[in-house]
């Protein structure tokens, strides 16, 4: 999702989304922000013009920052459909996603947590079977 987000154009509500997450996250210093993605962005504003191309997604600090977005991007996700169930239903069961045991960023799961009344995590072993592990 947030590889997806910085691909999109400067004009789109996503990608300006993503650049005022990371101006928060980075205390508004693009300096700050250059030296974890290890980019040469002049300002915010080329930022949001770049699609930063190049950065390194398994660096620690880039990683960290992608699932705190992450979790920005569920909650609005998980928000928005609980007020809608809760408008139809006040009193449904609300089941939230099933996650992969290996696959389950905890801001992804702190977001589900607030709008949710379940969330499954399937165990899924290191190996795989003919039809995959769903």
């Amino acid at each position: 999702w947030v590889s997806y987000l910085r691909g999109l154009s400067a004009e789109s509500p996503g990608k300006k989304r993503y650049v005022q997450f990371l101006r928060r996250e980075f205390d508004d210093s693009i300096d700050e922000l250059n030296r974890v993605f290890r980019c040469r962005a002049a300002s915010f504003d080329e930022l949001l013009a770049s699609d930063l191309d190049g950065l390194e997604l398994l660096r620690p600090d880039v990683r960290r920052t992608d699932q705190a977005f992450l979790g920005v991007i569920a909650d609005r996700i998980y928000s928005v459909a609980a007020r809608a169930f809760r408008r139809h239903d006040r009193h449904a069961l609300l089941l939230g996603e099933k996650f992969k045991s290996h696959d389950h960023p905890a801001p992804v799961l702190a977001a589900a947590a607030k709008y949710t009344d379940v969330i499954s995590i399937q165990d899924c072993p290191s190996f795989s079977f003919p039809f995959g592990c769903y």
